[in-house]
């Protein structure tokens, strides 16, 4: 009879089952939603980037590419502006027309009180 010397606890098991599940699971969630979950990973880990030169042109890229986003922003913004100007106008016409919806219940509760009290 062999007696074990070592005996691997319950978090020992989940740790080692999580060490080896999770990027499987991971990679077979990443190649079912159509990406490269190897690609994924080594991007998380920064291992498939490789040392660039200094570009100036680049540089000069990202500026236009900054302002284009700028833009872009500015033209969200006044997208969202209209858009809550419009609410608002149509949140005014709305309380505008249960109001009068309103007295005209009131008026009409009192029509029919008064033809039931005749």
């Amino acid at each position: 009879m062999s007696k074990r010397s070592l005996k691997a606890t319950g978090f020992t098991r989940f740790f080692l089952m999580l060490i080896i599940v999770a990027p499987i699971a991971y990679i077979a969630a990443s190649f079912y939603n159509g990406q490269d979950g190897i690609q994924n990973i080594k991007g998380f880990l920064g291992i498939d980037k490789k040392p660039e030169a200094v570009d100036t042109s680049r540089a000069k890229e990202e500026t236009n590419g900054q302002h284009a986003t700028y833009e872009a922003k500015s033209e969200d913004i006044r997208m969202l502006k209209e858009t809550l100007d419009s609410k608002t106008r149509l949140i005014d016409q709305l309380m505008k027309e249960n109001t009068e919806l309103k007295r005209k219940l009131e008026s009409l509760e009192k029509t029919v009180e008064e033809s039931q009290n005749n």
